[in-house]
């Protein structure tokens, strides 16, 4: 059981519980094998996540890079940077989360914390 980004989400993948949009609507429901229409409508949605079997698959995660193992300080500086950038947004939308974690990647990639 894993709850993985959407974006990381394979055809053949079994869904563990059901898929809602953001008014509790339910697009796909526990039990589904996931096709490649369907990743395309729930991601249409605005579904940032999916709890999957990834055991049938490849190990997927929730991030592509880890916070952990940046030095706080160096982290703190580029958070600072995107709290700015981000000050008006509503920080719990589906698109606001994905384009933040991928602000925050880029930040990380471009000071040379991270690895591409």
């Amino acid at each position: 059981m894993s709850v993985i980004r959407v974006s990381h989400v394979k055809a053949g993948q079994i869904i563990l519980s059901d898929v809602k949009d953001r008014s509790g609507r339910v697009l796909l429901p526990a039990g589904s094998e996931l096709t490649h229409e369907n990743i395309k409508i729930i991601k249409s949605w605005g579904v940032a996540e999916a709890d999957v079997d990834a055991d049938l698959h490849e190990p997927a995660t929730r991030s592509d890079f880890q916070l952990a193992d940046i030095d706080s300080k160096q982290l703190e500086h580029v958070e600072i940077v995107l709290a700015k950038r981000f000050r008006f947004l509503n920080k719990n939308h589906p698109f606001t989360e994905e384009l933040y974690r991928l602000c925050l990647r880029r930040e990380l990639l471009s000071a040379g914390l991270i690895d591409d």
